[in-house]
């Protein structure tokens, strides 16, 4: 999305009062207190039936195209997870016309609702056992050790085997659709359900590889990573940051298999042939910069409009008519591109130091944010420019943390790769690596390097405990969290002491 920009002289020409030109050439709506360009509403089609851009019928385009209901692993899933439990009411009808699915009841039945409606237990049954799974999928476990997940486990066979089955399928749309057509209300499916599936399969995984079912481990393991994927084929944060969370889950498992020995050389060169095949991808700056783009512009036409999409009660004090909306909507597109570079940069630190120093820039714009009408002393420019400053502020997310968190799965998959190298190097040599230099050139090309360390060239850390090898980052929490300046981070570690 690049387009020219020239910010600095529109603040200039609010100043003036002059009508500013910037870019392409526009389309002025009778009734629309905005043009309609791309340097002003981002889109200039589709458009809504009262002449604003359809928003959310642009997001399923960027992300819906070309995907047919039977390459759709989104209609695959509805047919376990069951469209009641995975749609909202209020807009199923329409998910299902646009994705092309059916009415479905679930194949597979929540730990919750299991516990509550087949085993007529309470809630702190359903937390218990929703903990012990997700421990049965950070180490490899017998039947007998957690028998209330096995019964579980046996009781959902039927809806896993389907999951594997649907992770055959290489696509994933699920179509967005909002009860009031603003991207703000874009209902999107359940994720949660997805996680805790995800959970599940890593728990079963492990037991499986205890139970001498290997081929069955990686089987679990690779739809898990698939699931991930489809996740990452999406456009809100939210199911980016689910995507990363499910790709950790499979992680964390296959760390678990490596530690537990029980991991064949046959099965160490399955698994890093499926690692080598699908790494995560850097998915999350193009949601961010369609979605969140398209979601900040779609938010000022609906104000711009006298539509109410959000419950900001600063944001409904502004009066429609006071408020230059071309240059409202320009310079939330320069802030948008300020973002989008800003997140280019590869040092988290400068990443993390840019993100607040435009942060301070737009809470000094906003000035008093505890009331937004217009001042009697303020011109109508003055007060477009301090509106501008505050609706950004408080409607753009601040990526720099989910950025840091993708960018955190990506080495951790590399770091899941050089594990599973030294674990074909004990089955070779006898013993653990000394270091991960031992692994090169071969078991791997080179030790990942660290893009958490000063200056991002460090190679990742290691060491060998009595539960066996550790890798890790220096990570990027330590940069916010004063307790982790001089521990290791968890999340940053594959192998023993990971989180």
């Amino acid at each position: 999305m690049k387009r020219v920009r020239c910010l600095w002289a529109i603040w200039a020409a609010v100043g003036l009062g002059a009508q500013v030109v910037c870019g392409e050439a526009a389309t002025t709506r009778p009734g629309l207190p905005f043009t309609i360009s791309k340097e002003t509403t981002v889109i200039t089609e589709p458009l809504r039936k009262d002449g604003t851009p359809d928003y959310v019928a642009a997001l399923n385009k960027v992300f819906g195209s070309g995907v047919s209901p039977e390459e759709n692993g989104f209609v695959a899933w509805l047919e376990i997870m069951g469209t009641e439990k995975m749609l909202d009411a209020r807009t199923r009808a329409e998910v299902l016309a646009l994705s092309g699915a059916k009415e479905t009841s679930a194949k597979y039945q929540p730990v919750r609702e299991f516990v509550l409606k087949t085993l007529r237990k309470d809630e702190a049954t359903a937390e218990k056992l929703s903990s012990a799974i997700e421990e049965a999928g950070r180490r490899v476990w017998r039947e007998e050790e957690l028998a209330e997940v096995a019964a579980y486990i046996k009781a959902q066979e039927e809806a896993l085997n389907q999951m594997n089955a649907a992770a055959k399928r290489a696509k994933w749309w699920a179509p967005y659709v909002s009860p009031d057509g603003s991207v703000m209300y874009m209902l999107i499916a359940n994720a949660g359900g997805t996680r805790e599936a995800a959970q599940v399969l890593a728990a079963r995984a492990l037991r499986r590889l205890e139970g001498g079912e290997a081929a069955g481990f990686t089987e679990d393991i690779r739809t898990i990573r698939v699931i991930g994927g489809w996740w990452q084929n999406t456009g809100s944060m939210i199911e980016q940051l689910m995507a990363l969370r499910i790709y950790e889950t499979a992680d964390r498992a296959v760390s678990a298999a490596v530690l537990s020995g029980k991991l064949r050389a046959e099965h160490v060169k399955q698994l890093e042939a499926m690692y080598g095949a699908a790494r995560p991808r850097a998915a999350l700056l193009k949601a961010f910069d369609v979605c969140e783009r398209y979601s900040l512009a779609d938010s000022m036409v609906f104000l711009a409009t006298g539509k109410k999409a959000w419950g900001n009660e600063l944001l409904e004090q502004v009066k429609a008519a006071e408020v230059e909306w071309d240059l409202v909507l320009k310079y939330h597109d320069g802030i948008m591109d300020e973002y989008v570079k800003m997140a280019g940069e590869p040092d988290v630190r400068k990443l993390f130091a840019a993100s607040a120093a435009l942060q301070k820039r737009l809470n000094e714009a906003a000035g008093d944010s505890r009331d937004l009408r217009k001042n009697r002393s303020e011109t109508r420019g003055d007060y477009t420019k301090r509106f501008a400053a505050y609706s950004a502020l408080v409607l753009v997310p601040d990526v720099t943390r989910p950025l840091a968190i993708e960018r955190r799965t990506m080495l951790k998959h590399d770091m899941v790769v050089t594990l599973l190298a030294a674990n074909r190097y004990k089955l070779d040599q006898g013993e653990w690596p000394k270091r991960l230099e031992d692994l090169v050139p071969g078991y791997i090309a080179a030790v990942p390097t660290d893009v958490f360390s000063d200056g991002g060239k460090d190679a990742v850390k290691y060491v060998v405990t009595k539960e066996g090898p550790a890798i890790y980052s220096v990570g990027f929490r330590r940069l916010t969290d004063k307790n982790l300046e001089k521990k290791i981070d968890p999340q940053a570690v594959v192998g023993a002491k990971g989180e």
